[in-house]
């Protein structure tokens, strides 16, 4: 093997090292559950996409940083499964790892799979997952992975010996010149493809000259002792904004020269996220001194280390028997009770925190009070951590009145019970008795409507004889009177005594001035001689009417017939009314 095939094998193996320990930075940074303060304090980092979510398929609290990444509202992304948001190819390998290991209580890291954003696009995340087996949920972090897939792959077609680093890689000479960068560091520092090469390594420094010179005299230093150095860079991009990377530096020889390594990863959003941590535990201090809950940090042997006034006001003690060390939460705690301080300090050792339960605690002077009390531990508290408790005596107070209020509901209400059942046996004597008379009333109405139809067929039987009169003592007459010669006029009126003595047993006249027609007697009169055939001119001429005026009485009875300007012959309707 040749020397430079030598020296690029090293350079291979440094910077293989190099990202493992970076791996391992990035791992140590991530698993931090049980190391949880604030869960709210988590959910506010801008950077990490923070969340719960049960084994069914559902987030039950999201961060900011959901939105922001994907672009869906927090009311989409808690509404819908989040199944639903996962590429169709990743959506049967994510229910196998939630089945397999969180449904287990395995903890998974760095899961990664892609989500739909709102543009319809797809992102990269990468999951680390906490199961909370018992409850059927988990606690996840990630963050968006998108341009860390997309440099791979781009390492991965221009440079072998970088295809897998995700981190910024440049070489730089004895003279300070670099001689190479990998797309990463060019992408890192804001520079276009081949654009750094050449340039002097000052130009990436954000460092004041001085400052610069005792990095350096460092670096060298600790490549002389170690063989390599890590630690912060201050760096600036091309836009000359600054940035912070985490960097490991190590010495090549190519030939007879010497060139520096550096092996960079870009740690800007973890020092903001320190920031935001810094910011989030002033936050806390001004809850723990705003005494609108109590706050005290304790261990599990009973000794309360610190407290706000808030908390001393519940427990009855003042600071100065807090500091002398008499206050123990175990003492101040009914015996009824040690079941539920034992459960929450099984939570807590387990999960880091504990759900928020409700017991009495005795104050000072021996009267108890109603507290709401959840907890937390804390890292720099061995075998403690800090709780909060809230004063819920007023409540209680309030629940036990309303019970009270209930159970004198519940008496009356029996009360009132055995008030309406003896109301309903006496209404169920009436409704007898009303039954009784009932079925009374009905009989009585059959026996009328009986009465009614023999009064019906009676009036038929009148109606019959008198037809049949008409027909054998009138017709009969009528005939011969006819068959006599006679003038128009008589024969007229000899017609409409016939048309009418046949009216009189069918009711075509009592139709005509029925309440629905309301025919006057002109217009009664025309009616019959018109459904008896008679021609206008003969109406004019009986009648002794001019012909506007039986066209006028005509138009009303077609009017209210209905079938005014209508097609329909006058005289078959006039006839239809008989039948």
């Amino acid at each position: 093997m040749k020397k430079d095939d030598k020296t690029k094998e090293q350079l291979l193996k440094e910077l293989d090292s190099a990202k493992n320990r970076i791996a391992d930075l990035e791992k140590g940074a991530n698993k931090s559950r049980g190391a949880v303060i604030d869960l709210e304090r988590l959910f506010q980092l801008p950077s990490y996409m923070v969340c719960l979510a049960d084994f069914d398929g559902y987030f039950t609290k999201i961060s900011p940083a959901f939105t922001k990444t994907l672009g869906h509202s927090e009311k989409e992304l808690l509404e819908k499964s989040f199944i639903y948001f996962i590429h169709p190819k990743d959506k049967d390998k994510t229910l196998s790892v939630i089945k397999d290991k969180l449904e287990k209580g395995e903890d998974v890291i760095n899961f990664e799979n892609r989500y739909l954003c709102k543009n319809g696009s797809y992102k990269w995340l990468s999951w680390t997952s906490f199961p909370v087996v018992e409850e059927r949920t988990m606690f996840a972090v990630a963050f968006d992975s998108t341009e860390l897939k997309k440099s791979e792959e781009e390492l991965r077609k221009s440079d072998i010996i970088l295809s897998n680093m995700a981190e910024g890689v440049n070489v730089v000479n004895e003279q300070g010149v670099i001689t190479f960068v990998n797309p990463v560091f060019e992408k890192m520092f804001g520079y276009d493809k081949g654009e750094l090469v050449g340039k002097s390594v000052d130009v990436l420094n954000a460092s004041d000259e001085e400052e610069n010179k005792r990095l350096v005299k460092g670096i060298m230093e600790s490549l002389k002792q170690k063989g390599f150095w890590q630690g912060e860079l201050i760096n600036r991009k091309k836009d000359a904004s600054v940035f912070y990377t985490y960097a490991s530096v190590s010495e090549l020889k190519i030939g007879e020269e010497r060139h520096w390594v550096s092996v960079q990863e870009d740690i800007t959003r973890r020092k903001m996220a320190e920031e935001t941590a810094g910011k989030s535990q002033s936050r806390f201090k001004r809850l723990y001194e705003s005494n609108m809950i109590g706050i005290a940090y304790w261990d599990s042997s009973g000794a309360i280390s610190h407290a706000n006034d808030a908390f001393l006001e519940i427990i009855g003690y003042t600071r100065e028997e807090l500091e002398t060390g008499i206050v123990d939460w175990l003492k101040m705690t009914p015996q009824e009770y040690d079941h539920l301080d034992r459960a929450a300090l099984e939570e807590i050792k387990k999960y880091g925190v504990c759900r928020s339960f409700e017991k009495e605690y005795i104050r000072k002077d021996g009267s108890r009070i109603w507290t709401l009390l959840g907890a937390a531990s804390l890292e720099d508290i061995k075998e403690g951590g800090v709780a909060y408790i809230v004063d819920i005596s007023d409540r209680k107070k309030a629940e036990a009145e309303l019970q009270r209020l209930n159970d004198e509901l519940e008496a009356r209400v029996v009360e009132r019970t055995r008030d309406l059942a003896s109301a309903n046996e006496s209404l169920s004597t009436e409704v007898r008795e009303s039954e009784r008379i009932t079925k009374e009333l009905q009989e009585k109405n059959v026996a009328f409507r009986v009465l009614l139809k023999q009064r019906e067929d009676d009036r038929s039987d009148m109606e019959q004889n008198i037809l049949s009169n008409i027909k054998s003592l009138i017709h009969p007459f009528l005939n011969k009177l006819q068959k006599i010669k006679q003038d128009p006029d008589e024969r007229v009126y000899l017609n409409l005594i016939e048309s009418n003595l046949n009216d009189i047993v069918a009711p075509f006249a009592s139709k005509l001035s029925s309440s629905e027609l309301r025919f006057s007697p002109r217009e009664i009169e025309i009616a019959s001689m018109i459904k008896a055939g008679q021609q206008d001119k003969e109406i004019m001429d009986t009648l002794n009417i001019s012909f506007e005026t039986v066209k006028t009485h005509r138009q009303n009875i077609r009017k209210k017939l209905g079938i005014y300007g209508k097609k329909t012959n006058l005289r078959n309707t006039l006839q239809s009314l008989i039948n």
